[in-house]
């Protein structure tokens, strides 16, 4: 067998292979519904809601489950939602004055609060620069706290990256 060989074979499998998904076309991970596999672990995963466009909490055991199951946000919004993550031209980003243009409310720290509820929520993360998730336990916290991802990014960030 020739050198080029195995590179032409490689070529022809990169070429085949990258026709099956058209491109801006959601992936079919993406629509798996959430599973919390078999094991017992309790571990906080995240999965993408193709119903609602958003990347949501879950509850992983550990093993088994599907591939709709990703460590970070981030990681959802890259594989489903191919969120830009990047800030703006570096000669720009490097003159803004976050504490200026970020209200008060998105520059406090997330407080889970005290009661014994467990939910989902939201808080903008003013070192980083973006939204990310927290568990709320229902009472007390403060005013960087929202719903869902959409209503933190409207509020807080400054760039309005929305998936």
């Amino acid at each position: 067998m020739h050198a080029w060989g195995p590179i032409c074979l490689l070529l022809i499998l990169q070429f085949v292979t990258s026709g099956c998904q058209k491109e801006g076309q959601l992936p079919h991970k993406c629509k798996l519904s959430p599973k919390k596999g078999k094991c017992k672990k309790a571990l906080e995963r995240v999965y993408y809601d193709h119903k609602k466009k958003i990347c949501l909490n879950f509850v992983y055991g550990g093993c088994g489950g599907n591939k709709n199951n990703f460590a970070t946000l981030q990681d959802c919004l890259y594989q489903c939602k191919k969120f830009d993550l990047e800030l703006p031209a570096e000669n720009t980003a490097g003159n803004i004055d976050w504490k200026k243009l970020t209200s008060r409310r998105c520059r406090l720290y997330p407080k889970k609060g005290w009661c014994k509820k467990h939910s989902t929520r939201y808080y903008y993360d003013f070192k980083l620069h973006r939204c990310r998730a927290f568990t709320y336990h229902g009472c007390g916290g403060n005013e960087n706290n929202f719903s869902n991802y959409i209503d933190c990014v409207k509020a807080c960030d400054v760039f309005g990256h929305l998936p």
